[in-house]
């Protein structure tokens, strides 16, 4: 079992007053094993933050899922994400 999967990721945001659509994310599919070390890298404005915050349940996709462990994010209720967070996720940022 793979320790994250990502399947078929879509993010669209809505502009503010424009009402134009602005798609982030578009069918990112990836999977990450035990062990092994994942890179996020790409132009600004590409996305990266984007998936960084739907892969951390900041943030829910337009469409596709999310599993980490084989749980689904999707399906963590919003009152129990800060617990999730907190027990099963971390990140290290490099400049």
């Amino acid at each position: 079992m793979h320790l994250l999967e990502v399947k078929n990721l879509r993010k669209v945001y809505t502009t503010r007053f424009g009402g134009a659509k602005v798609e982030a994310l578009s069918n990112v599919s990836f999977t990450v094993e035990k062990g092994e070390y994942t890179a996020i890298m790409g132009e600004s404005g590409s996305g990266k933050t984007t998936l960084l915050n739907i892969l951390a349940a900041l943030d829910r996709p337009t469409s596709g899922e999310v599993l980490l462990n084989g749980q689904s994010l999707g399906s963590i209720r919003e009152k129990s994400l800060a617990a999730f967070r907190r027990n099963n996720l971390g990140f290290v940022v490099d400049d």
